[in-house]
């Protein structure tokens, strides 16, 4: 092998090095990103007829995303902070009213809405509720399960 011939294989190698070096820096840069974001930003949920004086909680999610998720669970108790009383919002029973972009398409915006029952033996009164939606998403070639969590949502039930 000649002086020439090993200086371009040599240089060619170092531009491959170089490049891979910079693949994985950048990959590395997105994962972290893409690992510490949230599933909704500017979101808000909130109880859209309060004072609940049937027996239905309307609910509201407005928010933007940036990653393709999949919603898996949702869990979420209302708590009266006057009487104690703790209970279960069971979200098997939930009705859709409006599903605008759910999750799936591409312009980012969520704005959907659901009503629930109110739950069995709910005293009238003033309630704070924590909800939590469990994600699986997904971005490039990254797969991450996420929670994410809303509270000071305020529900009163007449």
């Amino acid at each position: 092998m000649n002086n020439k011939t090993y200086t371009i294989i040599k240089a060619a190698t170092n531009i491959m090095s170089g490049l891979s070096m910079a693949t994985l820096i950048i990959l590395g840069v997105t994962y972290i990103g893409f690992n510490n974001a949230f599933v909704f930003n500017n979101a808000g949920i909130a109880v859209t007829n309060n004072p609940v004086t049937d027996g239905q909680i309307n609910f509201i999610l407005e928010g933007s995303r940036k990653h393709e998720c999949v919603l898996t669970r949702v869990h979420s108790d209302a708590y009266n902070d006057d009487t104690g009383a703790k209970f279960e919002l069971d979200f098997a029973r939930k009705i859709y009213i409006r599903s605008n972009d759910y999750l799936g398409s591409d312009t980012g915006i969520v704005d959907h809405q659901w009503a629930m029952p109110v739950p069995d033996g709910a005293a009238p009164g003033l309630y704070r509720i924590t909800l939590y939606s469990e994600f699986d998403c997904v971005y490039l070639l990254f797969k991450q399960r996420k929670i994410q969590m809303f509270d000071n949502i305020t529900l009163i039930i007449e």
